[in-house]
């Protein structure tokens, strides 16, 4: 190589100098990038496989261009398209909308109510006084007394003095037992069932007319109890409940057929009163022993009494919607 011309020589250094380089790169740069390529397509592999397995049995494509075209269509069917009926108004029969709007029929039953006195939402949560509630528990208390219905804290549950729950919650507790004595009682003629129980510090005796005095034997009570109020989140952090329920649990009497149409009528004339529980019993025997056999022979049930669990149901957000906070998935590796 000594005997070689100068640019021999030179061209020779070059060259080992461009493949040391060429090594060094391939060693530094290129292998390892030939090795994360590897474990990638390893990675897509195996989460081509874990999802074949996931949608196995739900019928979702793992081409692109269909599954894109299924989003399109399911998309569709949840946020609906607006159409006009014959009469003109409009309307959507997406999901979305259907939900909705049978979360406004739910939760409305107050809303003229509440809008008409207070404004709004808000301003009825807020402002409304203990004073207002404390009242018309009273006066619902007078007026279902002439019914021959008692309402009495240590059954009912809820009194002037209760504390510990919000004043707007105990004054929609008594619109609820107004609404389902309405039904009940009043339009069908219905039985509220009562009971006797201990009279109150103070009432342990009455004075006769000579003067004397003669021992209580307790107060009448009807079966009516509000149950504590059920809350209802979409995420376990949420602050406000979008929809809060107000069950009452109420035990009374009354034929059968009559029952059912009481049943019926807490879903009508603006009311959205569900039943939650039903408990049916048969009326007491010793009524029936009293009572005239028919032209078979027979002693027959007149009455049924009826334990239900009625709820109403509220939105403290007024009109707006519970908030869907999407979870985004993270994108998958390049290649997968």
């Amino acid at each position: 190589m000594n005997n070689w011309p100068s640019e021999h020589r030179l061209a020779l250094f070059l060259l080992v100098a461009v493949l040391a380089a060429a090594g060094a790169a391939f060693f530094m740069v290129v292998r390892p990038e030939l090795s994360d390529v590897s474990d990638l397509r390893d990675e897509h592999e195996e989460l081509v496989e874990k999802l074949k397995g996931k949608v196995k049995d739900t019928g979702y494509p793992l081409d692109a261009t269909r599954l894109k075209a299924h989003v399109t269509t399911r998309k569709t069917v949840l946020e609906g398209v607006t159409r006009k009926r014959d009469d003109g108004t409009e309307y959507n029969s997406g999901l979305i909308a259907r939900a909705n709007s049978v979360l406004e029929r739910a939760t409305s039953m107050f809303d003229k109510q509440i809008r008409d006195e207070y404004t709004d939402i808000a301003t009825f949560m807020i402002e409304v006084s203990n004073f207002v509630y404390q009242d018309e528990l009273d006066q619902l208390s007078q007026e279902l007394a002439r019914k021959n219905v008692y309402l009495a804290e240590e059954v009912l549950g809820i009194g002037k003095d209760t504390v510990g729950v919000d004043t707007y919650e105990l004054l929609i507790k008594v619109w609820t037992i107004k609404r389902i004595l309405q039904v009940i009682v009043d339009d069908h003629g219905l039985v509220v069932e009562n009971q006797r129980i201990a009279m109150q510090p103070g009432e342990g005796a009455a004075r006769t007319p000579l003067g004397g005095f003669m021992r209580r034997r307790g107060r009448t009570a009807s079966q009516i109890t509000v149950l504590p109020t059920r809350s209802y989140v979409l995420y376990e952090n949420d602050d406000e409940a979008y929809v809060q329920e107000f069950p009452i649990r109420i035990r009374f009497q009354g034929p059968l057929p009559t029952v059912c149409e009481a049943i019926e009528g807490l879903q009508e004339k603006g009311n959205f009163l569900t039943v939650n529980r039903f408990v049916l019993e048969q009326e007491e025997p010793k009524l029936m022993t009293t009572r005239k056999p028919g032209s078979d022979g027979k002693v027959r049930t007149r009455n049924v009494v009826v334990t239900l669990e009625i709820a109403s149901f509220f939105r403290p957000s007024g009109g707006a919607g519970p908030i869907i906070r999407s979870n985004k998935a993270k994108p998958l590796p390049p290649g997968a």
